[in-house]
């Protein structure tokens, strides 16, 4: 049996970019979109985003492991997500939710979608929930 060493996690941020973007040893750096695209109606408080992660390069087709980091603008609690995503991190009233999703991935920059990830904001107050920022990373499983 191998043994797996998590990744080490480091932000890097430079003037070119527009927001930082998580790097890991031995990792893969790629875009996330994270969009809200429906908020609270009557009798339902929750905001449900869709997400995706590209724009990414591999060298050979394996199952890897993708990570999203997303951080919103008011403190939220994770109800439910799609696409068999894990939680990693996110704390009751946490800013900042991590996902993470194996998938066998064929071809670089291929789209991911994450399918629905439903959030609630701590006392269901903030109407005007926006994604402050989304980045996302991928490494490879060390089956």
């Amino acid at each position: 049996m191998k043994k797996f060493f998590k990744p080490e996690v480091k932000f890097v941020m430079n003037d070119e970019l527009a927001e930082g973007i998580y790097m890991s040893s031995g990792g893969i750096s790629a875009s996330a979109h994270v969009s809200i695209h429906q908020r609270p109606e009557t009798g339902r408080w929750d905001f449900r985003c869709q997400a995706n992660v590209d724009q990414f390069s591999i060298d050979k087709a394996d199952d890897y492991y993708v990570h999203l980091i997303v951080t919103f603008s008011h403190p939220v609690n994770v109800l439910g997500t799609g696409s068999g995503f894990q939680i990693v991190s996110d704390g009751p009233g946490s800013y900042t939710v991590e996902l993470c999703m194996k998938r066998r991935i064929n071809n670089s920059g291929e789209s991911i979608g994450f399918g629905d990830l439903q959030v609630m904001t701590e006392n269901n107050l903030a109407e005007d929930l926006q994604v402050e920022s989304a980045s996302a990373y991928l490494h490879l499983d060390p089956h």
